[in-house]
């Protein structure tokens, strides 16, 4: 929540400023089709490069298609929802601060989407970054947050310095998310370079290991799977 005079407050989203989706619903490229040891090894080293969108769109397959990682993930982002929390102040705080305080609280108490807001963070777990957008509304003399939109990671890139920069129609090498327009959270799964932080990173291996001749089993049992055929 901010005043109303702040001139830094984005009027509108930057995703409609870049025409992001001017074309319509962006199409993923599913790398997870047919997939194999140098193509997983290609898509990382692209992501190392600081182009993250097949490595996402891959993640995203992932946690579609194999069930035993849904569950445990699905798992692990509800188990969120069930946890107490509090707005705590600072330490020897003001008077204004603890008013500061209370109005936070009954602003995030009264968000109708918390429970939602909340999911979509947790999945920076296995992207290891999540970026939601904010919609901001004027009420009273307040610009108030009313809406945060989850947006797929593969619309992202990270600089040299793991700066997330948003890619756009006329900048595809991505520009600086708008100040007071995203909510940002990454998770570390390990230290290091921010492409490489997912869980899905670790899981892409073995995801790629189970499922690599999944289409010639399909095919083995199709052709082998039904009693003898006998001609006469």
């Amino acid at each position: 929540m901010t005043k109303k005079d702040k001139k830094n407050i984005p009027k509108k989203q930057q995703t409609d400023e870049a025409r992001i989706t001017a074309n319509g619903r962006v199409i993923a490229g599913h790398p997870s089709q047919q997939i194999t040891p140098a193509k997983l090894r290609a898509l990382f080293e692209d992501a190392e490069s600081g182009d993250i969108t097949a490595q996402h769109e891959l993640f995203v397959d992932i946690e579609e298609r194999d069930s035993a990682i849904a569950s445990a993930l699905g798992t692990r982002k509800m188990a969120i929802l069930g946890l107490d929390w509090r707005i705590a102040a600072p330490r020897q705080a003001t008077a204004g601060e603890e008013e500061l305080v209370q109005a936070a609280y009954d602003y995030i108490t009264a968000l109708p989407s918390l429970d939602d807001v909340l999911l979509d963070l947790m999945d920076a777990v296995g992207h290891g970054f999540v970026a939601l957008e904010i919609q901001w509304q004027l009420s009273g003399s307040l610009n108030m947050p009313v809406i945060f939109r989850h947006k797929s990671q593969s619309w992202f890139r990270w600089d040299k310095h793991d700066a997330l920069l948003l890619k756009t129609p006329d900048n595809p090498m991505g520009e600086p998310l708008w100040q007071w327009g995203w909510v940002v959270h990454q998770h570390k799964n390990r230290s290091g370079q921010a492409a490489r932080n997912g869980l899905f990173r670790t899981l892409a291996w073995l995801y790629m290991f189970k499922h690599y001749s999944v289409h010639d089993f399909a095919e083995f049992l199709e052709l082998y799977g039904l009693p003898i055929r006998i001609g006469k």
